[in-house]
């Protein structure tokens, strides 16, 4: 009798190990597939980083975002054409300076005042701008890092096309100051 109910849990203990075997192998898929659709995603990203990067230097539009200051930046048009209604979007941070702009010519610069208060998850301005004066263009966008002065090397929103990736890499300067 104890044979046969020793030979009754160790059926028990079969099967059971069988689920825990099939229900781990499920989740390591699970979790391969997860991995995949992130791999796949910042892959997208990057892609539409390159081309918004790429469609900039076409229009000679370029962007630089310049921390000059404790919280406090430059948003300059480094191009050679102006941008029209641009619009300025920093997400969750709180922002002093202009978001919506008719026209920002070659050269103009405009001053904000950023400030990351806490639980903020935005790390990039977006500048989205047309080219044509009369807006009958598709609008482009550009993410600009906002960093911290002191923390790490200032990154510049120009995009290099001499580098690999048509430009999707980004020009770094150190900040000596």
């Amino acid at each position: 009798m104890m044979e046969w109910f020793a030979l009754i849990l160790s059926g028990i203990a079969v099967v059971l190990s069988a689920t825990a075997v099939w229900y781990v192998r499920d989740q390591v898929r699970a979790t391969q597939l997860t991995a995949r659709a992130a791999r796949a995603a910042v892959e997208l990203q990057h892609e539409m980083e390159r081309r918004t990067a790429r469609a900039a230097e076409a229009a000679h539009v370029l962007w630089d975002l310049e921390p000059v200051g404790e919280d406090t930046y430059l948003l300059r048009n480094e191009g050679s054409d102006p941008a029209y209604d641009v619009r300025i979007d920093v997400g969750d941070m709180a922002c002093r300076g202009p978001v919506h702009i008719m026209e920002f010519p070659p050269g103009h610069v405009e001053r904000y005042q950023l400030f990351r208060p806490l639980g903020t998850v935005t790390a990039a301005l977006a500048v989205t701008w047309n080219q044509a004066s009369d807006l009958t263009d598709e609008p482009r966008t550009h993410h600009l890092p906002v960093l911290d002065r002191g923390a790490v090397p200032v990154q510049r929103g120009r995009a290099d096309p001499s580098a690999d990736g048509g430009g999707a890499n980004l020009a770094v300067e150190r900040d000596a100051g």
